[in-house]
């Protein structure tokens, strides 16, 4: 297996902020040959657990997917393990179902102390909490082997575009600190060189956003790729209260699961329910029922 390392590449000791300008050719060599690239081919025959299974091997991103999670309920010990996790939860991250990761990381737990699993977990709590930048980071400079490698790749790319999407829709104008932020760039030279892809330039510190050509081809060929289209859901996130008995549940539900070969399963469960506070607030959950 790979190591994780610490590893930071300084692209350029310019701050950002202020003006970049670079050559329409200067572009970075690795963005153009990630966007040349077809898409991860999804070899499933290295994970162990999946190799003497044909189905997962020609079938379609969301069938290997509907097999991952029919594997873990028919599992075995064997099979379901850091590595089988790992597969499972970068699928959810590149479907950006959340509540799925959420359980997935759950489940996963007892393995997280493998650091490649760790740092898978890390990157989806950073997606699912919108801190785009952290995650980008952490794929950036992380060393995992294929196919778990290609499938980041495609995390990264999906998230990059999702974030100038959210940008072009939300803003009129952004500071280019806080674009930079989000995109995980080092200096005006790493973000222009992302916002020369799709048009976009920076002046005065600040970069004015829209729906460019470049910009609507690249979403045509996220559209067309086997993972399917990214979401352009732009409030996606929850009420506190909501978020919070959500949570809960998927937890009480993960929890139980886990115990029910238990025959103090019921007397822990409770235990476990007072511990988180109960299920919020009952006023609330019956309107939401009568809704």
């Amino acid at each position: 297996m790979s190591v994780v390392p610490d590893v930071s590449e300084d692209l350029s000791n310019v701050p950002v902020g202020g003006s970049g300008v670079i050559r329409e050719d200067d572009e970075s060599s690795q963005m153009d040959a990630e966007d040349s690239l077809p898409a991860p081919s999804l070899p499933m025959q290295n994970y162990a657990g999946l190799s003497n299974d044909p189905f997962v091997v020609s079938s379609s991103f969301t069938s290997k997917l509907q097999s991952l999670e029919q594997r873990e309920i028919q599992r075995n010990e064997c099979d379901v393990d850091d590595d089988f996790f790992s597969h499972l939860l970068v699928f959810y991250m590149i479907k950006e179902d959340w509540t799925k990761a959420r359980q997935c990381r759950l489940r996963a737990e007892p393995l997280a102390t493998n650091i490649h699993l760790n740092t898978l977990i890390l990157i989806s709590e950073n997606l699912e909490r919108s801190e785009t930048g952290a995650a980008i980071h952490l794929i950036k400079n992380s060393n995992f082997d294929d196919p778990i490698k290609s499938l980041l790749r495609e995390v990264q790319k999906r998230t990059i575009l999702s974030v100038l999407r959210l940008v072009e829709h939300m803003y009129i104008n952004i500071e280019a600190t806080e674009l930079a932020r989000m995109l995980d760039a080092e200096s005006n030279i790493e973000l222009q060189k992302i916002l020369n892809r799709i048009g976009w330039k920076l002046e005065d510190g600040y970069v004015v956003p829209k729906m460019t050509s470049q910009l609507v081809r690249k979403i045509k060929k996220m559209d067309e790729s086997p993972f399917g289209p990214i979401h352009t859901t732009y409030d996606k996130v929850p009420c506190g209260p909501v978020s919070n008995d959500i949570d809960t549940l998927i937890q009480y539900g993960t929890f139980m699961e886990t115990n029910m070969t238990d025959l103090s399963t019921n007397v822990e469960a409770e235990k476990f329910v007072k511990s988180h506070g109960g299920y919020g607030d009952k006023s609330g959950m019956n309107n939401a029922e009568k809704n």
